[in-house]
């Protein structure tokens, strides 16, 4: 892993996991996900000029793709643990190139308190509403929790390409976001882009509560030079070295689109393996 390819992973996660806190006090309405303004070139300009490799922010910095600001103005936004397993993942590709990536997670029973009085539980993610009226994510009629599901699809010249995903909370985006980038732009196989060396950052609000938020604090594993931790760190980053084999627990499944030969791999870290076990099969 390159320093400079490290680097702009880390500032580019911020201002997308930025968008996270979201919030706007004054609306009543069920929200509306502006999708175009998010995935427009022009608000992807304004995000990427906030990068800059060479000082670290302790700021959130959400933008605001409503009314294209690169920033959210602050009366706008709100600021920010560990999280137990019980999230899996799995991806599957049939015969015909039909692809399913799933991540079933959610309703264990210590989150699911039963409500008092009313004798039924909290259903699936309704735990990780806000109770506060301040907060998008907020409990009301018409409304959906935010979630950290996220199994993912990619697709190549319009055809099904690849299925992948992982179980870890805040951290989904993050890894998954590293493994992708790992097979486009650094031609990696599907099981070199699960074992490359990872990082996560517990610097936004935390998606379970209390939603704490570690400004600058990213996890790193050991396996990354210890020349670039030491700039990380000159740079204001608070580096944690992680264990050995830690950060990740990715599952992926894909069709070559050249050779049309079916690519499956699974995370050898061990510490979730010992809890969910990663299998990768081809018959």
């Amino acid at each position: 892993m390159t320093l400079g390819a490290l680097e702009y992973k880390r500032h580019a996660q911020r201002p997308i996991l930025g968008t996270h806190s979201l919030a706007s006090p004054r609306s009543t309405v069920s929200i509306q996900v502006p999708e175009q303004e998010l995935l427009s070139e022009e608000y992807a300009a304004l995000r990427f000029a906030l990068i800059d490799t060479d000082e670290v922010l302790g700021a959130l910095l959400p933008g605001d793709p409503r009314a294209m600001l690169a920033e959210m103005p602050l009366e706008d936004t709100f600021g920010g643990r560990e999280w137990g397993h019980g999230t899996v993942h799995v991806d599957v590709i049939d015969p015909k190139g039909n692809m399913v990536a799933a991540t079933p997670s959610g309703a264990w029973i210590k989150s699911s308190e039963v409500v008092a009085n009313l004798g039924f539980p909290l259903g699936t993610r309704l735990m990780t509403f806000y109770l506060g009226p301040e907060h998008h994510p907020k409990l009301r009629l018409t409304s959906a929790p935010r979630t950290t599901i996220s199994h993912s699809l990619a697709t190549f010249k319009e055809q099904p390409w690849m299925v992948f995903g992982s179980m870890g909370g805040d951290q989904q985006d993050q890894w998954q976001l590293q493994f992708f980038l790992n097979c486009v732009l650094f031609k990696m196989t599907v099981q070199e882009a699960i074992e490359a060396p990872k990082l996560s950052s517990d610097h936004f609000p935390g998606f379970f509560a209390p939603h704490d938020r570690f400004p600058n604090k990213v996890r790193i594993e050991p396996r990354v030079s210890r020349g670039i931790i030491d700039i990380l760190r000159r740079r204001g980053h608070a580096v944690e070295i992680a264990a050995e084999w830690s950060e990740g627990y990715l599952l992926a499944a894909a069709i070559d689109p050249k050779r049309d030969v079916l690519e499956a791999g699974c995370d050898p870290r061990r510490w979730k393996g010992e809890i969910f076990p990663a299998t990768a099969m081809c018959w």
